[in-house]
């Protein structure tokens, strides 16, 4: 579900004000309120395995990277803008560095949600809000100024890594892109692994 927003208001209140039922992901993506169901049991196995061979490959490889799943994560920024005041909770999430205590402190003030700049990467795995994961996220994070973007899109049976970020522009987005298909070996930038998307679905 999709809901257009007024201008003049606290995103982040207003995001604590919808009482939506426990699981559903609630999230401001370019302008608009977007309500998400919890995802099925293919879209969590993927995330799943996506985070396990990350954080093991960061473990043994000695790389102080560490990828969470569900966090919600804003440009503070932009953070009270109507219009380019991203909050969103990628499937996976990947930070280069601890949060700072100002930023852990920022977060607290601002309803939980905390600042993108230490992230590297994150993920979507389509499930039943596509649409959002597949155009308004794409804006959104390439507006964040996150490097690379990795969509799963489990309907077309294809990865999409989005890299070179645009950053805060009149039409936000990546400027280079990379397909997969499902079965065959998603090479990311380092210092990540190549993904085996054997078993995907």
């Amino acid at each position: 579900m999709t809901v257009m927003v007024e201008r003049s208001v606290n995103i982040p209140e207003l995001l604590d004000g919808i009482r939506a039922p426990d699981g559903w992901r609630v999230e401001f993506v370019e302008g608009e309120i977007t309500v998400s169901p919890p995802a099925g049991g293919p879209h969590n196995v993927i995330a799943n395995v996506i985070t396990r061979e990350f954080n093991w490959h960061f473990r043994t490889a000695g790389v102080a990277y560490e990828a969470n799943m569900c966090f919600g994560h804003c440009n503070t920024v932009l953070c009270g803008d109507e219009e380019k005041g991203d909050h969103v909770i990628p499937d996976v999430a990947v930070a280069t560095r601890p949060f700072t205590a100002a930023e852990l402190k920022a977060s607290d003030r601002h309803s939980g949600w905390v600042s993108c700049a230490a992230l590297d990467l994150v993920v979507e795995v389509t499930s039943g809000n596509r649409t959002a994961d597949t155009v308004a996220k794409v804006r959104a994070y390439g507006r964040m100024g996150i490097p690379s973007y990795l969509l799963v899109d489990r309907r077309d049976r294809v990865t999409i890594l989005f890299t070179e970020p645009t950053g805060d522009v009149v039409d936000p987005g990546y400027t280079a892109k990379q397909i997969f298909a499902f079965g065959d070996e998603v090479t990311l930038p380092g210092p990540y692994p190549v993904l085996d998307t054997k078993g995907w679905y």
